[in-house]
């Protein structure tokens, strides 16, 4: 993906802001929408940090693996089915 290490991190650092806000809108959404409309958008917010992280974080962290979180297995890229 990104082979820059100094860009690679920069990127990590901004999509963990913008992680972090889509995980705090979650508190807003369970303040002020009902009960079945919060749940549905802590679903879709969920799904979408998944996918940052398998999409985005995962790819970066496979090229830099010391700039993967302390502890974290970095997993292996995905293998097509019959490979």
């Amino acid at each position: 993906m990104i082979m820059d290490k100094e860009v690679a991190k920069e990127l990590i650092d901004l999509v963990k802001q913008g992680s972090y806000l889509l995980d705090n809108s979650v508190a807003v959404a369970r303040q002020k929408s009902s009960e079945a409309e919060a749940e549905e958008y802590a679903v879709a917010v969920a799904s979408a940090l998944a996918e940052i992280l398998v999409e985005v974080l995962n790819p970066l962290y496979r090229s830099h693996p010391d700039l993967a979180p302390e502890g974290y297995a970095v997993p292996r890229r995905p293998q097509p089915p019959g490979a």
